[in-house]
């Protein structure tokens, strides 16, 4: 959200904040495709997949 309102005006990120976010993404990808069984650079797609299905 901060990242999408930054990015509205304009501005960008700091990079330790976009270093932050990198990290916590990888993260959760990695804990979502342990439980999917699937391989964390998947996840969002599949994600995206289902959502489409809705």
């Amino acid at each position: 959200l901060h990242k999408t309102e930054r990015e509205e005006s304009g501005k960008r990120l700091h990079q330790s904040d976009e270093a932050f976010l990198k990290e916590a993404e990888a993260l959760i990808y990695e804990e979502f495709a342990v439980v999917l069984g699937i391989e964390p650079v998947k996840v969002l797609d599949y994600i995206m997949d289902e959502i489409s299905k809705l």
